[in-house]
C-alpha cells in the first residue's frame, strides 16, 4: 500500500458519511500548502483520488493526502478536544456536577498524554472555537469559520495514529454542555510581525473573510507563512522595498505592511480596501465605532451572513416538520 492510501481511503468513507475531509501535512495539523478553504472543497471520491489541483492562481497544487482532517462546519458537527490529564480531570468534574455525556463518536488523539474529541451533532447551533469556559485544557473547533479537526488513521507528531474509539453518527450535546459552549473563551490570537489582531474574528468567521482573497499581495512568492510581495492597495518606498512591503500570513489570516508597521486580519485589510480606514492606522482599535459601516460595505459587495442563512434555514426546516407549506 502506498503513502497516503489508507488516508485516501478514509476520507472517501468520511464523504459517505456526511463529513468534508481536508488532506493535512505529515504529522501536522495544517492542511496541504495551496489548499483553500473555500475554493477546494473535497466532496467526491474523484476529488479524493485526485493528486493534482489547480487553484485560483492557474499554479498546480499537490495533494497528497499524509494525514486527514475534517472540516466542522461544512460537516454539520463540532467537536470537543480533551487535552491530557488536566484535560480529562477537568472533563470529570464537569461530569460529577452535570451527569455523564451521551454516547457519540469519538476519537482518541495519538498525543503522548492521551486525549479525546468528541463529535457532536451542530444542527440549529452556531460554535466558535475557542477554550470551553473556565476550563483551560478543553478545546472547542466550532461549526462556524475555518477549523480542523484530526481524524484517524493521522499519524500524530508522537508517532501514534488517532483512532476511533465509537464511529457512530454524532449525537445531540446536552443542554448544560452547549450552555457552556456558549460562554467559552475565544482562543487568544498571536501576535504576528509584533501586531495581536483586534476583535474582528466573529465577522470575519461570519462572512468567511479571507485576507488572500480581498488583498493578496501583488507579484508574490511563496514564504513559509503564506504570501510576501507588493502591498495591494498602495505603494510605498518607505520600511522593505515597493516590490516586497506586504506579506500574509495564510494560516493565521492575518497580514502586515512593512512600510507602516502596521497589520492586522481580514477584515481591517477589508476596511483599507474600502477606505473605511487607512493602512497606516490599522492598529488595534482601529475598527471602534466603524463595525456598523463595514457591514453595511460587506452587504453591499455581496457578502452573506453565514449565521443568518442558518437562521433563515433552521426556520424554515421546523416550519416544513410542522407541515407548513412554503
Amino acid at each position: 500500500m502506498k503513502m497516503g492510501d489508507l488516508e485516501q481511503k478514509e476520507a472517501i468513507a468520511l464523504i459517505e458519511e456526511g463529513y468534508s475531509p481536508i488532506p493535512l501535512v505529515a504529522l501536522d495539523k495544517k492542511p496541504k500548502k495551496g489548499f483553500k478553504f473555500s475554493k477546494m472543497v473535497v466532496d467526491t471520491e474523484e476529488k479524493v483520488k485526485r493528486t493534482v489541483w489547480v487553484n485560483d492562481d492557474g499554479n498546480e497544487v499537490r495533494i497528497l493526502w499524509a494525514g486527514v482532517g475534517i472540516h466542522p462546519g461544512r460537516s454539520n458537527v463540532w467537536v470537543m478536544d480533551v487535552d491530557g490529564e488536566e484535560g480529562f480531570a477537568e472533563l470529570k468534574e464537569l461530569t460529577n456536577k452535570y451527569g455523564e455525556l451521551p454516547e457519540t463518536r469519538t476519537v482518541k488523539s495519538g498525543r503522548i498524554d492521551g486525549g479525546m474529541h468528541y463529535h457532536w451533532d451542530a444542527t440549529g447551533l452556531f460554535v466558535h472555537s475557542g477554550k470551553l469556559a473556565q476550563h483551560e485544557h478543553i478545546d472547542i473547533k466550532g461549526n462556524v469559520g475555518n477549523t480542523i479537526a484530526v481524524v484517524p488513521p493521522t499519524m500524530h507528531k508522537s508517532g501514534n495514529r488517532y483512532e476511533y474509539l465509537n464511529r457512530c453518527k454524532p449525537v445531540a450535546a446536552p443542554d448544560w454542555l452547549v450552555k457552556l459552549v456558549s460562554e467559552k473563551t475565544p482562543k487568544p490570537s498571536r501576535e504576528t510581525a509584533g501586531y495581536t489582531p483586534g476583535t474582528g474574528s466573529l465577522i470575519t468567521d461570519d462572512y468567511g473573510l479571507t485576507c488572500v482573497e480581498i488583498g493578496a499581495p501583488s507579484n508574490a512568492h511563496q514564504t513559509d507563512q503564506g504570501l510576501q510581495g507588493m502591498h495591494p492597495f498602495h505603494g510605498s518606498t518607505t520600511g522593505k522595498d515597493v516590490s516586497n512591503n506586504f506579506s500574509v500570513n495564510v494560516g493565521k489570516n492575518t497580514w502586515y505592511c512593512f512600510a507602516h508597521q502596521s497589520g492586522g486580519g481580514a477584515l481591517e485589510l477589508y476596511a483599507i480596501r474600502r477606505g473605511i480606514i487607512k493602512c497606516e492606522d490599522a492598529k488595534p482599535g482601529c475598527l471602534d465605532g466603524k463595525i456598523p459601516e463595514i457591514i453595511q460595505a460587506l452587504k453591499s459587495d455581496g457578502y452573506r451572513s453565514r449565521v443568518r442563512k442558518e437562521e433563515i434555514n433552521t426556520a424554515r426546516r421546523l416550519l416544513e416538520n410542522a407541515g407548513v407549506k412554503l
